[in-house]
């Protein structure tokens, strides 16, 4: 049995090839999993995307993906990459696809300079991320949860509501000073693509300098507000009243009671609602890397919308 694996470009892709394939992968469909969105994700969301597949007489079985991003660490600007999307057909899994897989996607990152690497972990392939990239570094992201209450305050009407993307990503862009941009870092017009995502719905509210998106979504079975981002120009956090106001207007906005915050950002600092144990997660919401926990100095942001996951 001949089995090829290499790069996949752009126009060779075909998202109803990749949706059959994470199905058989899965055993499940849904709109994460759907042509629609593989095929905006890596045609439309992001600058630039490496897809390695395996194929035999044709047929793809087996794929692994990567977006570039940008980080700034401890003051410069290094390339990374977001490692997502491993689907391997179950009948090929005793036949190391994923290994070849792994050895082509770290054989072209490496030839491209990139060295920085993480991606949200599940169980089935954090072994593939130690073996393969060296992604020793498990990170558990601090998580709060709330209740929105539809109290009002005398500055509510003050808030600004933001639907479409591109009025989201200049309100948003406008609210981040240059210095504490740090972390994953996006322009404008690449946080209008990393939201224009046809399964899910970005909403924005502003109050003065300070900002944040936040996406209503359906988890086990809870409507709830995801909170993805935040920004501020101010010196300092914002105010904790600010902060409620906020988060009230986009739960009040999409129609959600609760919200769900995870990451962190120094300049933020988003502690509104309660400390969530990381075991209540069971697993979720850990990040594998080469340099979340040893270079935590060395950047002050890291949030869901740095993640595909969000």
């Amino acid at each position: 049995m001949n089995i090829e694996v290499r790069a996949e470009t752009l126009n060779e892709f075909d998202g109803r090839m990749t949706s059959h394939l994470a199905y058989q992968a899965f055993g499940r469909i849904g709109p994460e999993l759907s042509s629609e969105r593989f095929s905006w994700a890596y045609k439309s969301g992001y600058d630039r995307v490496t897809i390695i597949s395996a194929f035999t007489d044709g047929i793809k079985i087996g794929q692994l993906v990567s977006f570039s991003k940008t980080l700034c660490l401890a003051g410069r600007s290094v390339q990374a990459a977001e490692l997502v999307d491993l689907f391997v057909s179950p009948e090929f899994r005793g036949v190391k696809v994923a290994g070849k897989l792994y050895k082509t996607m770290r054989d072209t990152l490496e030839y491209e300079g990139i060295a920085v690497f993480y991606t949200y972990a599940n169980e089935r392939a954090s072994y593939l991320n130690r073996r393969h990239l060296c992604l020793e570094e498990s990170t558990q992201l601090p998580a709060y949860i709330g209740l929105h209450t539809n109290l009002r305050t005398s500055k509510q009407s003050d808030v600004t509501i933001n639907e479409t993307v591109d009025e989201i990503a200049a309100a948003c862009i406008a609210r981040t000073n240059a210095g504490s941009q740090t972390g994953v870092t996006v322009t404008a017009e690449q946080l209008a693509r990393r939201i224009s995502s046809p399964i899910h719905k970005y909403i924005s509210a502003h109050y003065g300098d300070v900002a944040i998106i936040g996406s209503p979504r359906i988890v086990k079975s809870v409507p709830l507000l995801l909170i993805c981002a935040t920004f501020t120009k101010l010196n300092r956090p914002p105010e904790k009243k600010t902060v409620r106001m906020l988060t009230s207007a986009l739960c009040g906005a999409s129609d959600r009671k609760f919200f769900l915050y995870a990451g962190w950002n120094d300049s933020f600092k988003f502690d509104h609602g309660f400390r969530v144990p990381g075991s209540f997660f069971q697993g979720r919401l850990v990040i594998q890397s080469n340099f979340l926990d040893s270079r935590r100095n060395d950047f002050g942001r890291f949030e869901l919308i740095d993640l595909d996951y969000a």
